[in-house]
C-alpha cells in the first residue's frame, strides 16, 4: 500500500484548521488523473460525482490508499451511478436525503465532520440534469437550502447541472457563498465548456482562501 500523502489535518492556529475541499467528476476525469488532482492539491475533503455501479470498490480502495475514507449508501449502490464524500476528517454522522421532486433520484448525500470543537456538515449532490430539469433544479437548490436553514457550518460540493445562461435564475442561495465568485478569476471560471457546472457553496465560519479549476474538476482552500 502506498504511503497516505493527503490524510494530515493542517492546523494554522489554535482555533483554525485547514479544509481542501474538491469536486471531481469522474464520468469525464479517469482515475489515474484523479488521484493526481487530488496528491497535486492536498485535498482532504473531496466529492467525486457520477461513479457508475461496478466502480465503487475500486474506488474505495484507492482512497483509501490517500488516507482518506468515506461512506456508501445502500440508495446510491442501487442507482446506474452517483456521487461518494471522501475525507481524512474524523466523521461524526452520516445520512441520505432523497429530494423530495426527482425524475433522476437524486439526493443529498451528508457527512458531519467534527473539526475540533467546531461541527462542520459536508453534502455532496448532482441536482437534476438535461433541459426539462430547470425547474426540478430551483425546487432542489431551494430544498437543500431548506435542509441547512438551522446548520451553523455547510460546506456544499455539487455538480449543479447549470449552464452559463441559467445563472441569473439558477442562483446560490443567498445565506450561502460561492467559493468562485469570492476567490476565482475568469480564468478558472468554466468546468465544461462555458460553464460552471461543479460549484462549492459555503456558510458559516468557513472563510474561502483560495479557488482552483480545470476541466471536470474544482478545489478551494478554507478555514474554519
Amino acid at each position: 500500500m502506498n504511503t497516505p500523502t493527503v490524510n494530515t489535518v493542517t492546523t494554522v492556529n489554535t482555533s483554525s484548521t485547514v479544509i481542501r475541499a474538491g469536486v471531481i467528476d469522474y464520468s469525464c476525469v479517469d482515475l489515474d488523473l484523479l488521484v493526481e488532482i487530488i496528491k497535486r492539491e492536498g485535498l482532504n475533503l473531496v466529492a467525486i460525482t457520477r461513479i457508475e455501479r461496478f466502480k465503487y470498490d475500486k474506488l474505495v480502495t484507492k482512497m483509501a490508499d490517500l488516507g482518506l475514507r468515506g461512506g456508501r449508501f445502500k440508495e446510491t449502490l442501487a442507482k446506474p451511478y452517483g456521487e461518494m464524500i471522501f475525507t481524512s476528517f474524523p466523521l461524526k454522522n452520516t445520512a441520505y436525503s432523497r429530494f423530495r421532486r426527482t425524475e433522476q433520484e437524486r439526493a443529498l448525500t451528508i457527512y458531519e465532520l467534527k473539526l475540533g470543537e467546531t461541527n462542520l456538515s459536508v453534502a455532496a449532490t448532482e441536482f437534476e440534469s438535461d433541459a426539462r430539469g430547470f425547474a426540478l433544479r430551483r425546487v432542489q437548490i431551494a430544498d437543500t437550502a431548506k435542509l441547512f436553514e438551522s446548520v451553523d457550518n455547510v460546506i456544499l460540493l455539487c455538480k449543479t447541472n447549470i449552464l452559463k445562461w441559467q445563472e441569473s435564475t439558477l442562483f446560490v442561495p443567498p445565506e450561502f457563498s460561492d467559493a468562485w465568485s469570492e476567490k476565482g478569476t475568469s480564468e478558472n471560471e468554466a468546468t465544461s465548456g462555458d460553464d460552471r457546472i461543479e460549484q462549492i457553496w459555503y456558510k458559516g465560519k468557513c472563510e474561502c482562501q483560495s479557488f482552483g479549476a480545470e476541466s471536470h474538476a474544482i478545489w478551494a482552500n478554507f478555514t474554519i
